[in-house]
């Protein structure tokens, strides 16, 4: 019998030089559909395509690599054995199957983001770039420059630390220096890549005094505070991300706010 990715391309070639040709496919496709179930109607043999085949590896493989992350990083919360899924390979088709096991993924990415930030809780390893104030914060607000009053609200994905200009920032982590970048808005931009899929940005730069490919240890000098880009006065705009998703840097930045500076003031 022809592998069904071979019998599908062979179909579609005949469909498209004799249109004819579709009555044969047709009848093709029905007895093939026919010998594969028994005289009872029970399925005799299960037929899986390379795209479904593919598909099953490639989450077998994320499965395994997400839990032997969890185990490294926080093992008290991996409430499962390897056998949990187990019932995904019974499952009646293939697309059942890849539906039990993309269930499996995101059940296990979850837990993956939850350890990692419970891991940083409880021994911090990050500390402020920059020691200023904290001046505008994570999530959605009116762009700072231009027409106020028509802007609507847009995602702010990070904090603005204002401090002098030329004030050094640091590295908040060990890490890797992965981007070095102009980019529109950000001015000069700067990515570093830490342990347990953190990473951290820095916009607005001065100077910086590393280069793609360095490593740097927590403290150590990145480049100075700055205006590049679009800003209102000298600040580091710092985010976070955590396996390539946005968080709130907020919980690893002791810094005061404006807000605690006023209320500090009118005491």
């Amino acid at each position: 019998m022809l592998h069904p990715a071979i019998r599908n391309r062979l179909a579609a070639t005949l469909c498209a030089i004799f249109p004819l040709a579709t009555l044969v496919v047709h009848a093709m496709i029905a007895s093939v559909a026919a010998a594969s179930v028994s005289p009872k109607g029970e399925p005799r043999v299960e037929i899986v395509t390379a795209e479904d085949a593919a598909a099953t590896a490639q989450l077998d493989y994320e499965i395994g690599a997400l839990t032997t992350t969890l185990a490294g990083v926080a093992p008290q919360v991996l409430p499962f054995s390897s056998d949990t899924f187990g019932d995904c390979p019974s499952a009646t088709s293939p697309a059942a199957r890849i539906a039990c096991l993309s269930q499996a993924v995101a059940q296990l990415q979850a837990l993956s983001t939850e350890a990692k930030l419970a891991s940083v809780g409880a021994d911090p390893q990050f500390i402020p770039p920059v020691y200023g104030i904290i001046t505008s914060g994570f999530g959605y607000r009116k762009p700072p420059v231009g027409n106020r009053k028509k802007a609507k609200a847009v995602m702010h994905e990070g904090l603005d630390l204002a401090a002098p200009r030329d004030a050094l920032f640091v590295a908040p982590a060990d890490g890797t220096i992965v981007a070095l970048e102009r980019k529109t808005g950000y001015g000069a931009l700067l990515t570093v890549a830490h342990a347990n899929g953190f990473e951290t940005r820095f916009a607005h730069a001065g100077a910086i005094f590393v280069q793609a490919g360095d490593r740097v240890r927590r403290g150590q000098a990145l480049g100075v505070v700055g205006v590049s880009g679009s800003t209102t006065g000298p600040h580091v705009h710092y985010e976070m991300r955590l396996d390539g998703k946005l968080i709130d840097p907020r919980p690893y930045v002791d810094l005061p706010t404006v807000k605690d500076l006023m209320r500090i003031a009118h005491h």
